[in-house]
């Protein structure tokens, strides 16, 4: 398993971006894949993209089931074009694909590309695989539903700022949430939209409820949807266990020949 740390310059940001990759080796170099499966997996609040290999198992799984992972940066945004800052959601979804498999031996069909986040990650998942059905089979959230949470993104420093004043130019929510409803019903009927993973730990104080809305609302449209709620919080423990589930989820299978 090789693990890279990529710096390049991101047009879509303006600036130097920082992606880590965790690319299968194959114990026999004659059996390599030209096209591996990709997993992305977006960070949560404060975290960056040294966050998934720091605190979570994703290198034995991604060893264990040869696929490929991306884990980028974006730092606050709330994974949105920021309404005050830089296009986060523009750069993921359509500027990074294109450079990772320029790097990388990736496969670009929507089959084979999964995307997973954890808390502002998991909400940044239903952005981008909602706003890009076409990209993802099947999407995942920990500890996240596809609305924003008002008191955690709204709440303000002694400086009277809040993040979303930055991202959303609102006083804590998004204002297209209700567009992202909308979309997503728009997908499920016309059966276009990717399936979606949702966990959430029983004792989770900031995302249970949140959670509980999404399962209301994707439970009533025509579209796979798996949720659960396990054991556990907002927490590290609680999402690394949720990461073999995921991968089973997407159709993906141990194949235990790399190293």
């Amino acid at each position: 398993m090789a693990l890279i740390e990529t710096r390049f310059f991101s047009k879509t940001l303006g600036m130097c971006a920082t992606v880590n990759a965790l690319i299968p080796q194959p114990a026999n170099p004659e059996s390599a894949k030209r096209a591996y499966p990709v997993v992305t997996l977006l960070h949560g609040y404060g975290q960056n993209a040294s966050a998934w290999i720091r605190m979570s198992m994703i290198e034995a799984l991604s060893r264990q089931y040869g696929v490929a992972v991306i884990m980028p940066d974006a730092f606050l945004s709330s994974y949105a074009d920021m309404a005050h800052g830089l296009k986060y959601q523009t750069y993921l979804s359509e500027e990074l694909p294109d450079v990772m498999c320029g790097f990388f031996p990736l496969s670009d069909r929507r089959a084979d590309n999964f995307l997973l986040g954890c808390s502002m990650g998991g909400y940044g998942a239903f952005r981008i695989g909602l706003s890009h059905p076409e990209s993802y089979s099947a999407i995942g959230s920990l500890s996240s539903g596809h609305r924003s949470i008002p008191t955690f993104i709204g709440r303000r420093d002694d400086r009277g700022f809040a993040i979303a004043d930055a991202i959303f130019a609102s006083a804590g929510s998004d204002p297209s949430d209700d567009e992202t409803e909308s979309r997503a019903r728009a997908l499920a009927n016309a059966g276009t939209a990717p399936k979606i993973f949702v966990r959430v730990g029983k004792s989770d104080p900031y995302t249970l409820e949140n959670c509980r809305q999404a399962r209301d609302f994707f439970s009533a449209l025509p579209v796979e949807f798996d949720y659960a709620e396990a054991e556990g919080g907002h927490s590290w423990t609680f999402w690394n266990a949720q990461l073999d589930a995921f991968f089973q989820f997407c159709g993906l299978t141990r194949e235990e020949k790399y190293l």
